[in-house]
């Protein structure tokens, strides 16, 4: 199901067409995403891409905007599938002595194909990270969200990400 109005879209059932239709209308463009893929990820590199042509930025923007929005887009996908996770396996990823356990667990267990699992799992039950792009002639500002409370240790790993984006 691909949402029509205020530009928010499904990343996986997004085209290059509704990209380009919400860039000239030159307003906030939103991408919600369960899971990521191959296939996802360029997507978003398309999005990334033609809203630097609208505004004829340099391709030396492309890189930077793309990786930052998929790392922190995937930090946040797996914060989702490790609420999952934890929850399969009966543990409370707010407490530490599970936390610990869970982490162990699921970084054995974690792998491509529990990571579509999961994502199936997300999109059943709305958990999502939110990808937006405002943009305009002046610039672009860049905001992921994610819809799941956030742990300790989560928001802690988290800042420590955001402090070596801001070095570039």
């Amino acid at each position: 199901m691909l949402f029509s109005e205020n530009n928010v879209y499904y990343l996986d059932e997004i085209n290059e067409q509704i990209i380009q239709d919400a860039i000239n209308k030159k307003s906030t463009i939103t991408l919600i995403s369960f899971s990521m893929s191959d296939n996802m990820e360029k997507k978003l590199d398309q999005v990334v891409k033609q809203i630097l042509e609208k505004y004829s930025k340099s391709d030396d923007f492309q890189t930077l905007l793309y990786t930052s929005a998929k790392e922190l887009a995937i930090n946040g996908l797996k914060a989702n599938h490790k609420r999952i996770f934890f929850e399969n396996n009966g543990l409370d990823i707010s407490n530490q002595e599970d936390y610990k356990k869970g982490i162990s667990l699921y970084k054995e267990n974690i792998n491509e194909e529990m990571a579509t699992i999961y994502g199936q799992i997300a999109r059943n039950n709305r958990i999502f990270v939110k990808i937006q792009f405002h943009h305009n002639q002046n610039g672009i500002r860049l905001e992921i969200t994610n819809n799941s409370t956030i742990t300790t240790q989560e928001e802690r790993r988290l800042r420590n990400t955001l402090a070596k984006v801001v070095k570039y």
